[in-house]
């Protein structure tokens, strides 16, 4: 037993030290994000995992060196990666942060958050089909969440949420105890970004700005696409488009 703790130890601590460089390649180096996972179940030494890549996102990314742009791609994909260890976020309010603190410093953090939601070469850092922005990436990926989790439901009988109330566990020490319950938590990527901003006004106000800026430098008419963008801001943000109807 305790050969094998040693291995999956040795094998963790291997995956941590490159943990900034897996996140930037992710989703491709999903199968180390595996490795990840695994022996942190066996060795629940995640407080490791947080206390060092906190450290690297310190000294790595969260410098004058690194546009707003970057490291915004970066959160992004330390979201999906981290989400892929601990679906609940347990680990990511302790990681995100950080990155959340220092972007509220910068001064053109809103501009790069709703260039990426609108434009066609904004999210395309996560596999994403070319042309996508984040918000249909996200958009997609919030329905694959939702088609996952109707499956996980409906595939647990009687037998099966006995299994899991015996082997239900508490927060973790990392947990924010004001967050609540981990079997209640969903991470939501785009309430994620909206947070570093503060409220979902600003997010609008700088979309309208950008927008009527886009409509104005258009040649072509071509507008179907923004109307899908403010669609799917309307789907995920809860805001009225009919003020913004009028521009198109």
């Amino acid at each position: 037993m305790r050969l094998e703790y040693f291995a999956y130890e040795t094998l963790q601590d291997l995956r941590i030290g490159k943990l900034f460089e897996i996140i930037v390649d992710y989703p491709e180096s999903s199968p180390a994000i595996e490795d990840l996972k695994q022996c942190l179940e066996y060795t629940g030494q995640h407080s490791k995992l947080v206390d060092s890549f906190i450290s690297s996102l310190r000294y790595r990314l969260l410098t004058a060196g690194a546009s707003t742009n970057d490291i915004l791609h970066q959160y992004v994909s330390t979201i999906k990666a981290l989400r892929s260890i601990d679906p609940t976020g347990v680990f990511l309010e302790a990681v995100g942060e950080p990155i959340r603190d220092y972007l509220r410093g910068r001064k053109d953090t809103i501009k790069c958050i709703v260039t990426m939601l609108t434009d066609g070469s904004g999210g395309n850092t996560s596999g994403g089909n070319a042309g996508d922005n984040l918000l249909e990436e996200l958009n997609r990926d919030a329905e694959n969440q939702e088609n996952a989790d109707y499956d996980d439901h409906t595939n647990i009988d009687e037998k099966q949420a006995w299994l899991n109330s015996e082997s239900w566990e508490p927060d973790p020490v990392e947990a924010d105890p004001l967050k609540g319950s981990r079997s209640r938590r969903k991470i939501d990527i785009l309430g994620l970004m909206v947070s570093i901003i503060g409220s979902k006004d600003q997010l609008v106000n700088e979309y309208r700005v950008m927008l009527a800026e886009k409509l104005l430098s258009k040649s072509d008419f071509d507008i179907d696409s923004d109307i899908r963008t403010l669609e799917l801001l309307k789907v995920k943000t809860d805001f009225c488009i009919k003020p913004y109807l009028v521009m198109f």
